[in-house]
């Protein structure tokens, strides 16, 4: 901001696509260019708020077809801005109340779908101890038109998901209330982490092993699907833990480069080398994964956390993936 204020003249706008936690643009961002540059907002120049919706690894919805929410932190900024974004992209335009509107709608996008995630994974974890198979159950409710199409995971990753609830809580807290239903979609989606490793350690036990001392392969260390983005990957936290379990971990993903991989762990692999090891750990659907044949994974035990495999494709080896705790066929 004091960069973008030096460089202020009469007229100009100015844009915050950030994702910012409520009042931000207002109270901070606002005072913060008026005082350096000497000009006043809404008068000698303008300031508005249009969150970014990019979704990394989708070509669909691009940035030039991807409708977008503008608000200003008073009326002609967030005219101005709509104006701006009319001409620069071919998707509607959402012109909101105010920048306070458009911060908390990002926000709102992004927390549904962690609390959505939340109750998915903790089916998963019912299903587990009652027996039933999960992928079976999502099947089923998604023949149901208006049924939300999600998948159990070892964890919500990337900058977004994970971070932007807390910046609800900021201004709820400040207000004297507390979220608990995302505060507790929170805790549950972040202890799916742990609960990988534990049926890695259920599945090498399958099959007479321990996880002390047997190489364990992370299939995926990227926080989706084939990207190459590796912040807040639930790798990051499922690795160290294996290690501290005593296990041997190997790592791979076609996807990251060698140094955003040396960022998670410095033991790559192939993935030829990593279906060797003595479990397998899919983390990760990437497209490359999809491609590898049941028959091509030596290992005998498989947590499949990506649900990239059926466990009759692994007649006489150990399978186990999140909602599906039966392990030998």
């Amino acid at each position: 901001c004091l960069s973008v204020a030096k460089g202020l003249r009469k007229g100009s706008l100015v844009v915050i696509e950030s994702t910012i936690y409520p009042g931000v643009c207002r109270t901070v961002v606002k005072p913060l260019l008026e005082k350096e540059s000497g000009l006043k907002c809404g008068t000698d120049f303008f300031l508005a708020h249009c969150p970014e919706r990019l979704n990394p690894g989708d070509n669909e919805h691009s940035v030039r077809v991807t409708p977008r929410v503008v608000g200003g932190v008073d009326g002609e900024s967030g005219e101005i801005a709509k104006a701006l974004y009319s001409k620069a992209v071919e998707g509607k335009i959402v012109l909101v109340s105010n920048a306070d509107t458009a911060e908390l709608s990002k926000l709102v996008e992004n927390t549904q779908r962690d609390v959505n995630i939340a109750f998915i994974n903790e089916m998963a974890l019912v299903c587990e101890r009652i027996g039933v198979d999960m992928q079976e159950i999502l099947d089923a409710c998604s023949t149901k038109w208006n049924f939300y199409k999600a998948k159990p995971s070892a964890g919500v990753g990337g900058h977004c998901l994970p971070n932007n609830p807390y910046y609800i809580l900021k201004a709820a807290k400040a207000k004297g209330f507390y979220p608990n239903l995302m505060m507790t979609a929170r805790k549950l989606n972040d202890s799916m982490m742990p609960h990988a490793v534990d049926l890695v350690e259920s599945a090498l036990a399958d099959v007479g092993m321990k996880i002390k001392g047997s190489t364990v392969a992370v299939m995926g260390v990227a926080y989706k699907e084939n990207v190459d983005d590796v912040r807040q990957a639930p790798s990051r936290v499922i690795i160290p833990e294996l290690v501290r379990r005593g296990a041997k971990v190997v790592a791979t993903d076609p996807y990251v480069n060698e140094v955003n991989l040396r960022k998670v762990h410095d033991k790559i692999v192939s993935i030829e080398d990593a279906l060797d090891a003595d479990c397998v750990l899919f983390l990760v659907s990437h497209d490359a994964f999809k491609k590898i044949a049941p028959r091509q994974i030596k290992a005998n035990a498989i947590v499949d956390a990506a649900f990239l495999f059926n466990r009759k494709d692994f007649t006489g080896k150990a399978y186990k993936r999140v909602g599906l705790d039966k392990s030998l066929e």
